[in-house]
């Protein structure tokens, strides 16, 4: 008896993340989109274009300042965290009109909650609350024509096509409502090989976003298992400045010609995995949610930053930092497995997978591989680094063994070879989402030296915790939250060459593990020019290492 492989689930959010997004539609329904004044007429006033929208998406501000007369106006943000403040808004100053109104065209912030105003000297709007959606590219694949005999091949690790005969490949950019851009350019792209330490995509065909927010592929299946992904293009229409998006990786499994049953029209439909965006995602409403501790930059007085990737509007990893005094430099991006790296809502995230659900038995194409991003062309060898890392996972942890993927921040050479970690680095934090444990430290193939040293006690799951390290010639030092936790004196810990930042999720192999999510807020680079430089900390214990991991 013939069995067809069963449709899969589409990603399912938490009740809790459900609740929170129907509580944000209604505040961005009534308070969002237009923040009517209590007073008079004549009074001040501010509204925007739309209420479904993305980070960095061109909105249209439009209001009076209050006061009939040609004035310099500007927008002001506030997160509403303890301790925020109103915020001047970078390179948002515009004039209003002779009657004080105003209209201009500016690029939505990606987070969500945050509140925009428009300021003068003497005068203020009412505030709008901004909720940003996140982008998606949700990939279907499916036979054309044909109805495959699925008996003997029933665990697939992807989605089965018929080898070299016809298949449709459906991008849904819109598969819950998100915003649609039409027209936009999506590039089906197939992975290739993977050298020092990015993966690289080939494009093998292109198309436009059309109505929906779908994009449709048809071409030959491969003649062997293969790798598809999904890439969003640049987006500039409308003052909007929103960068490349990718898919998760779509695994295709081309099955022999004698999995050919019958031709058929309509042939069943395999759903490959849910977009980036449709599962559920941390937020600050969340009861968890903790706010963000001291800096070391902030404690130490490292500021200003030499490079600061932000996140905050539209970025991709193409695009170089958000601000800085040396604004060079973007992301490699590196996945051997099911994994993700992209940008979504105000950070730069590293996913697991497609979905949270549970897979027993390693059903279907789970969570596996390593996913990483490097930052290259902005090496230094002396300087400091600072993120901000939140880690979690979306279920319960197991008793298998190797079901914890570890997320690394660290400094290797710029110039190192394709390895998770390297015989030559510092790394400045190593997590596991679900220990109360930060691991940090130095190694150098001379010698076989490392230098290891750990801070228990520390709750980092769902945690937004910055983790920072100051290399001197002669000495390094580790912070986490602003607080020194350890110190090398020594010459021989410091690698002496370019270094540049490396942020991972390590998995076992292509081992099952558990579906995790490491969010960056942010990724800061200073130099040693400012501040005190830090050699208090606890001295860490010098050992032997093989691998220098």
């Amino acid at each position: 008896m013939t069995r067809v492989l069963p449709r899969r689930p589409r990603a399912r959010r938490s009740l809790l993340a459900t609740l929170t997004l129907l509580v944000a539609s209604a505040l961005a329904v009534t308070c969002a989109v237009t923040a009517p004044s209590s007073s008079a007429a004549g009074a001040a006033s501010l509204s925007i274009s739309a209420r479904n929208y993305y980070g960095g998406q061109g909105l249209v501000f439009s209001g009076s300042i209050g006061k009939a007369e040609a004035t310099r106006i500007w927008l002001e943000f506030h997160m509403g965290l303890p301790g925020d403040s109103w915020t001047p808004v970078e390179d948002s100053e515009r004039r209003t009109a002779a009657d004080g109104s105003f209209r201009f065209r500016f690029p939505a912030r990606s987070m969500n909650g945050i509140r925009l105003r428009v300021a003068a000297d003497g005068s203020v709007t009412p505030p709008v609350t901004l909720h940003a959606r996140d982008q998606a590219a949700h990939v279907t694949v499916r036979t054309v024509g044909e109805q495959l005999d699925t008996d003997g091949y029933v665990e697939h690790a992807g989605y089965p096509v018929l080898a070299g005969r016809p298949m449709q490949v459906t991008v849904d950019t819109s598969p819950d409502g998100e915003p649609v851009l039409d027209g936009r350019g999506v590039d089906l792209q197939v992975r290739g090989r993977s050298t020092r330490w990015t993966t690289r995509w080939r494009t093998v065909a292109s198309a436009r976003v059309g109505s929906g927010g779908v994009a449709r592929f048809r071409l030959d299946a491969p003649r062997r298992d293969k790798t598809y992904r999904a890439r969003l293009a640049d987006w500039s229409e409308g003052g909007s400045e929103i960068g490349w998006f990718p898919s998760f990786p779509v695994a295709v499994d081309a099955l022999p010609a004698a999995a050919r049953r019958s031709v058929r029209a309509d042939a069943p439909t395999v759903d490959a995995p849910a977009p980036a965006g449709a599962t559920s995602r941390l937020r600050r409403t969340d009861p968890w949610y903790s706010s963000a501790g001291t800096t070391a930059a902030a404690k130490h007085g490292w500021s200003p930053a030499l490079w600061d990737f932000a996140w905050e509007y539209g970025e991709s990893l193409s695009d170089r930092p958000f601000r800085g005094a040396d604004r060079r430099g973007r992301w490699l991006e590196y996945s051997d497995g099911s994994g993700i790296a992209a940008k979504q809502n105000g950070g730069l995230q590293l996913e697991s997978s497609f979905s949270d659900y549970p897979r027993p038995g390693n059903a279907g194409p789970g969570d596996h591989g390593t996913t990483a991003v490097q930052l290259t062309g902005n090496a230094r060898s002396h300087g400091r680094w600072e993120v901000r890392i939140r880690p979690w996972t979306a279920v319960a942890p197991r008793a298998e063994p190797g079901g914890d993927y570890r997320i690394r921040a660290e400094l290797v050479p710029a110039r190192a070879r394709l390895r998770a970690c390297g015989a030559r680095s510092i790394v400045i934090a190593d997590l596991t989402p679900n220990t109360p444990r930060v691991r940090f430290g130095a190694s150098t193939p001379e010698g076989r030296r490392a230098w290891r040293g750990s801070r228990g006690g520390i709750v980092v799951s769902r945690m937004p915790r910055a983790y920072s390290v100051e290399v001197a010639p002669d000495h390094i030092s580790w912070f986490i939250d602003g607080t020194v936790v350890g110190t090398v004196n020594s010459r021989a810990a410091v690698p002496g060459v370019p270094l540049t930042l490396r942020i991972s999720m390590v998995g076992r192999g292509q081992r099952e593990m558990d579906h995790t999510y490491a969010i960056m807020d942010w990724m800061r680079g200073f130099d040693l020019e400012r501040g005190e430089q830090v050699r208090s900390g606890a001295a860490l214990k010098r050992r032997r290492s093989a691998a220098g991991c």
